[in-house]
């Protein structure tokens, strides 16, 4: 943490103003509220998906280091709200960013491969809901899923923008 603490004191010195303002279509209220979205969303469900591994890794081995987590009906209840938070968060995103797109683009849905990938992924945490909500799904099968549910939002949040050219490529910083 202290080599953390210091490198973004660092990195805060290097900043460097613009030359030039940014373009009317960065400036809508819409996009930071889609970067925001996708950004805290993201975070909740790599949340949601430690604390299955965690799951996993106390009940499969108990003592020790497992100990000092919490129990296993608490990383379940945890785990469930932090995907309930990422599912929401995820469908400020997608809202968002399709306002946003109407404002620059004049069509809220472009079928993107971001916004396609986005969609699966916002679909997948709303099967573990409703798996855990109707089915009554815990404990172990709903950490396994929060792994697997995973790779759809690694795939949409990484994978597509800086594996394909698309539309939000163009918003990658460049160095």
């Amino acid at each position: 943490m202290p080599v953390v603490f210091i490198m973004m004191g660092w990195a805060g010195t290097l900043r460097v103003e613009p030359n030039t303002a940014l373009v009317p279509a960065l400036q809508s209220a819409w996009l930071w509220t889609h970067i925001v979205g996708a950004t805290t969303g993201l975070a909740a469900v790599l949340i949601a998906a430690a604390l299955g591994l965690l799951y996993l890794l106390k009940e499969g081995k108990p003592g020790g280091l497992t100990d000092r987590l919490p129990s296993l009906q608490d990383m379940d209840a945890l785990g469930y709200r932090f995907v309930a938070g990422g599912f929401t968060l995820y469908g400020v995103m997608i809202v968002s960013g399709g306002f946003w797109a109407n404002q620059v683009k004049g069509t809220f849905w472009n079928w993107d491969p971001v916004e396609v990938w986005s969609l699966i992924a916002w679909l997948i945490y709303g099967i573990y809901l409703h798996l855990r909500i109707t089915f009554g799904w815990r404990g172990r099968r709903l950490a396994v899923y929060s792994l697997v549910a995973l790779a759809a939002m690694i795939v949409s949040y990484w994978g597509i923008p800086f594996t394909m050219e698309t539309f939000h490529s163009g918003f990658r910083i460049e160095h």
